[in-house]
């Protein structure tokens, strides 16, 4: 009797060693949403990351997106021009609203065949005003 008494304690040791962290591993969780700009307009291309990995997707043309991550995950979203928001993943459904990054407006130079940062730029800059073409 103490024998089965003693396989049975042993049994059940063994089920909280093995078991409990199993119990307590985060079980991953599909977020879903919709990502929009100030005029509620849907954002194409919206870079959205679970953070500390490299599991992530881009929203669709509707700005939609889905991504599965672990439960309370922290997720990034970033798009060029728009401040990068990050919010932790409590609810299966989370819709986004992107707000403008106005500092960074003035550190892009339009060169004409492309973009570079100010800083980046070497050469000369020069502007002509539509008024002095008209004298010519």
């Amino acid at each position: 009797m103490e024998n089965n008494f003693k396989r049975k304690l042993m049994a059940f040791w063994l089920f909280l060693w093995v078991g409990i962290p199993f119990m307590l591993a985060q079980s991953p969780m599909m977020i879903s949403g919709r990502i929009t700009d100030d005029l509620g307009e849907p954002m194409i291309g919206v870079s959205v990351l679970e953070k500390g990995t490299s599991n992530g997707v881009i929203t669709n043309m509707e700005g939609n997106y889905s991504l599965k991550v672990k439960q309370g995950a922290v997720i990034v979203y970033s798009y060029i021009g728009y401040v990068t928001q990050e919010l932790k993943a409590v609810s299966e459904r989370m819709n986004v609203t992107m707000k403008e990054d106005t500092r960074t407006l003035d550190e892009v130079v339009v060169v004409g065949y492309g973009v570079q940062k100010k800083s980046d730029l070497t050469g000369a800059i020069s502007s002509v005003k539509a008024e002095d073409i008209q004298n010519r």
